[in-house]
Formats: C-alpha cells, structure tokens, sequence
C-alpha cells in the first residue's frame, strides 16, 4: 500500500481493509485499514454500503462505537432489501456493545 496505494481501486481498497478487520488485533494496524477504507468511502460517496460496513466496523474495533454505530446506520439505510437484515445485526450488535 505505501508504494502502490494510490493507483488500488475503492473495492480493493475495502478488501484490504475488510482482511485486516478480521485477522488483525493490532490497534496500528486497524488505524491503517481505516484510512483505507475511508478512501473507498469518500471514493464512492458513502453510497456503497459495504464500505460503510466495513468502516463501521473498523471504527468499532478502536473503540469509536458512536461513530460506528452512526456510519453502520448509514449502511442499514443503503442497503437492499436481501441484505439489510445482516446489516442490523451489526447494528445491534454494537449497539450493544457486543
């Protein structure tokens, strides 16, 4: 990413991000994700719910809950109809601090 980061498309940006949400506990490690995933976010217009999600749960694995909770929020609202019961899950889940 530090050589070739500018040139990576927003969807291999919230790939990227998505793998080290799920296989990384390092806090410098999330934080570098986020900023990934941020770009995919500001990339597409917060119009793509799945960077959302994944945005919001990287947020969430810092500790930023009200901040993940409002972006995962956004997420619920974009989504299709097949999809948004996966998306409240997670909402409630952090909203339950889970």
């Amino acid at each position: 990413m530090k050589k070739y980061g500018t040139e990576v498309r927003a969807d291999m940006l919230n790939s990227f991000a998505w793998t080290v949400f799920e296989n990384c506990k390092d806090a410098n490690c999330i934080t570098e994700a986020l900023s990934w995933s941020k770009r995919s976010v500001d990339e597409t217009q917060s119009k793509e719910p799945a960077y959302l999600d994944t945005y919001a749960n990287l947020l969430y694995k810092l500790g930023k809950k009200d901040q993940a909770i409002a972006m995962q929020q956004k997420a619920v609202d974009l989504v299709t109809a097949e999809n948004k019961a996966q998306y409240q899950v997670t909402l409630e889940k952090m909203k339950k601090g889970k």
